[in-house]
This record gives structure tokens, C-alpha cells and sequence, in this order.
């Protein structure tokens, strides 16, 4: 029968090994004191990718035959592989207490020395709560037990511990090549997706984990809190789309309560308060929120700078957008345009300000902008002044003309840009323009306004 189940094992056909399998069980239950039969299975269990039974097989076989060096040869390459290298030395010893000469042994110890070595110092720095010591000596440890599931996981939950999400799921994704099953594997990789902010990357392994097992309580704990955050957040965004500011600030507030250790992303929802919130100092609030958690994160600058510009207290908006622009560099070219923007309209606060001519914000539209030029054209145009003292009429002129001159340039989109940018509108900066009135309310020659009084 053991025939049978060498020709099985070494025929290439499919399902050869699984039937060498089956006869060695029989082998061994006829025949329990052959340690040959026991290391036969072991070699099968192997090629199956079972290590556990496979280190079960050749313990039974050693048990049988305590001076079968090649046994505890073996025993000491599978222990290595599977990251136990201190009962790996054990084995060694074994081996080498029966023939000092084995070949095999020899070449096997420094690997399984070195490899106990830094696992009894990762061990020590563990204990200590030294993260960055253990990591550096499990790193070591896997140079010589690569295919190791267990030094992977315990590498993961070290580097978790140290903040490196990305190097967590490049050592969770060895272990789920080696055993897609691995529920450890599969917690361990949700649970960095999810401190990384990836919501959707974390649900779809914890789905995966339950499908292995629906009663797993860690993996059923976390998955209802993400989808729980998930669910809060979309409902936000979508009261956002509605224009319902209010409703949607509450539910990004909301998620930032469920898991306030959550700061990858709570800084995203305080962000997205700030961002739909009305009023400008509860949105810098909520902005504040996000940069307590990262004083760098861009897109809470930003926001920053716009709850600034809102007020068009420039000083402020040109210092937070600056701030946005040091984080982004000089690539962006939304925070950029800020700066520019920002920079323009201090420049301008501190001479002419058409806006403020008119009474309208820099939001304003063209609407908005006839309508200020109309309601102000009436109030001080010359021929209500007529009667009133020449000091006076000279005033209400100047008003007028400004006014006039605001309405130009505002009303007039190539002009308007051209203003918001900083750059001069007319070819001789000062004193009005020349072009067309857009309003039709007012025409002028030369570089002075003369305007025709319409209601």
C-alpha cells in the first residue's frame, strides 16, 4: 500500500496527491509504529499547503523513532517557515544531539539561530510598548521566515499600533495570498482600510470575513459601526445635493461622534460641515475641528480661506489661503486662483472697490449688480441735486459717476475678470472707461460719465 501511495503522490495526475493521502491513512492505522509512514503523510500534508498537520506528522514520527535525525531536521525547516524559530532551535538540538555531523542540520542552524534571536528581542520591545524596536527585529526574523502567516500578522498589529496603514495591508495581503480564509488577515486589513478612511475597501473584507464566519463577534462589531458612519455620511451628501445645508452639516457632525479616534476620517466630515455650514463662524469651527486633527490637511485650509472671503476680510483670506497654498504648492490651481483673488480684492479694499460702490458682494450677480446701480443711480443722480448747494451737486457727481463707472466694469464680464484679478480695466487706470454702458442706463465719452436719467 505504500507503493501504491508513492506512485500516487509523485504521478502528476489530478487529485494523486488527495489519494496518497487517503491511503496512508489507511497505511497508518494498520501500521502506528513506522515512523517511514508518518513522514510519507508529512511530505503529503505538505505539498497540500497543511503545515499543522504536516508538524503533527513528523512530531508522531519522532515520537516513534527519537533518534530519526531527518525528522528533526524537517521538524526545524517546517518550525522556521512557520515563523516558530525558537521551538525551531529545540529541534535543532535534537538533530544535532544524534549526528553532529548531519548536513542538512548544520546548514539549517545559523538561519533558525538568527530568526529566534530577533524574535526573543521583538518579544522584549513588545513588552516594553517599543513599536518601532519591534518592527525593525520582526522585519529581521522574516529574512529567514518569509512564508511565515504568523510573523505577517504579528508584524500588522505592530504597525497599526505605529500609524503605517499601507504597510499593514501589504502584510495582511502576504498572509490572505497564502489563506484567503484568514479571518485574522481579513480583520487586520478592514481595520487599516478603515483607519486609512477607505469605508467602502473596509466593509468589503469584513463581508468577506462573515462569509467565512457570520458569527465572528470582532469583525461583526466593526462592520456595523463603518457601515453605521457610511450610512450617516451619504445621507449628508445627499441633503447637501438638496440644498439643505442645515441637515447636512448635522449629519456630517454626527459621524465624527460615532468613533472620535476615527481621525483620517472625522477630519473629511468636520471639513464637510465647515464646508455647508451658513454661518461663517460656526463653518470656522468646524473647519478648526478638522485642523486639530491635521494642521495640514488641505481641503480645511481651504474651506478656511472661503469662510474669510465670505466676510471679504481680505487681510485674513489672503494669510489662509497662503497657508492652503504652503501644503498644496505651487501646482494647485484652485488655491492659486484663491491667492490671486484674495491678494486683488485687498489691494482693491484699499483703493477703488467697485463692489463696494455698489453695496453688492463679489458673489454678486449680474442681476444683483443692476439692480444696486439702479437703486443707486436714482439716489444720486445730478437733477435730484439741482437745487441744492454746489458743494453738494459736486459730491452727488462724483457719487453718480463712480456709480456709473462701477456698473461699467461689473456689469461687463471681461472687465469684471480682469478686476477680480487685479489686473487695470482701463488703458489709463483712473477716471472711467470708455466702452459701452451694459446696463443702458448711462452713456459716457471720452473719460468722463455723462448719463441719461432712466427709471
Amino acid at each position: 500500500m505504500r507503493n501504491q501511495a508513492d506512485t500516487a503522490f509523485v504521478s502528476g495526475k489530478p487529485g494523486g496527491v488527495k489519494k496518497a493521502l487517503k491511503i496512508l491513512n489507511k497505511v497508518i492505522r494498520l501500521e502506528p509504529d513506522n515512523h517511514n509512514n508518518f513522514y510519507k503523510r508529512y511530505r503529503v500534508h505538505l505539498r497540500l499547503k497543511q503545515q499543522n498537520q504536516a508538524l503533527s506528522d513528523l512530531a508522531s514520527a519522532v515520537k516513534v523513532k527519537p533518534t530519526f535525525t531527518s525528522g528533526w531536521s524537517q521538524q526545524a525547516t517546517l518550525l522556521l517557515k512557520m515563523g516558530r524559530c525558537v521551538e525551531a532551535e529545540s529541534s535543532i538540538r535534537q538533530a544535532l544531539s544524534i549526528n553532529a555531523n548531519h548536513k542538512a542540520t548544520i546548514k539549517l542552524e545559523p538561519k533558525v539561530t538568527q530568526c529566534a534571536h530577533h524574535l526573543r528581542s521583538a518579544d522584549s520591545h513588545e513588552q516594553r510598548g517599543q513599536w518601532v524596536q519591534a518592527d525593525k527585529e520582526l522585519t529581521s526574523a522574516l529574512e529567514s521566515a518569509a512564508s511565515s502567516p504568523t510573523l505577517f500578522l504579528r508584524r500588522a498589529k505592530i504597525r497599526t499600533k505605529l500609524g503605517k496603514y499601507f504597510e499593514v495591508l501589504a502584510d495582511s495581503g502576504k498572509v490572505l495570498k497564502m489563506d484567503k480564509t484568514n479571518l485574522d488577515a481579513l480583520s487586520i486589513r478592514a481595520h487599516a482600510y478603515y483607519l486609512l478612511g477607505d469605508h467602502e475597501m473596509a466593509m468589503r473584507h469584513q463581508r468577506e470575513g462573515l462569509r467565512f464566519d457570520p458569527g465572528h463577534k470582532e469583525i461583526k462589531i466593526a462592520y456595523r459601526r463603518v457601515k453605521k458612519i457610511d450610512k450617516t455620511y451619504k445621507r449628508g451628501e445627499e441633503y447637501e445635493s438638496q440644498g439643505r445645508h442645515t441637515d447636512a452639516a448635522e449629519e456630517y457632525k454626527s459621524c465624527a461622534a460615532v468613533d472620535p479616534q476615527h481621525h483620517e476620517f472625522n477630519k473629511k466630515a468636520w471639513t464637510s460641515a465647515c464646508r455647508v455650514l451658513q454661518n461663517v463662524n460656526e463653518a470656522r469651527a468646524a473647519c478648526q475641528r478638522a485642523l486639530q486633527i491635521d494642521k495640514n490637511y488641505l481641503d480645511a485650509l481651504v474651506e478656511i480661506a472661503k469662510t474669510y472671503d465670505k466676510e471679504e476680510n481680505w487681510e485674513e483670506s489672503v494669510r489662509h489661503w497662503k497657508q492652503a497654498q504652503q501644503v498644496a504648492g505651487n501646482g494647485n490651481g484652485d488655491v492659486n486662483d484663491g491667492v490671486l483673488r484674495a491678494e486683488a480684492a485687498l489691494k482693491q479694499s484699499k483703493e477703488k472697490d467697485y463692489y463696494k460702490v455698489l453695496g453688492v458682494r463679489r458673489d454678486a450677480t449680474k442681476r444683483d449688480i443692476k439692480k444696486a446701480y439702479r437703486k443707486l443711480a436714482l439716489e444720486w443722480h445730478p437733477d435730484k441735486w439741482a437745487k441744492n448747494t454746489d458743494e453738494e451737486k459736486s459730491i452727488a457727481e462724483t457719487k453718480f459717476q463712480e456709480i456709473g463707472e462701477a456698473a461699467e466694469v461689473l456689469g461687463d464680464d471681461e472687465k469684471r475678470q480682469k478686476f477680480d484679478r487685479g489686473e487695470d480695466v482701463f488703458p489709463n487706470q483712473g477716471g472711467g472707461g470708455g466702452g459701452g454702458n451694459p446696463f443702458n442706463h448711462f452713456q459716457q465719452g471720452g473719460q468722463n460719465f455723462h448719463f441719461q436719467f432712466r427709471l
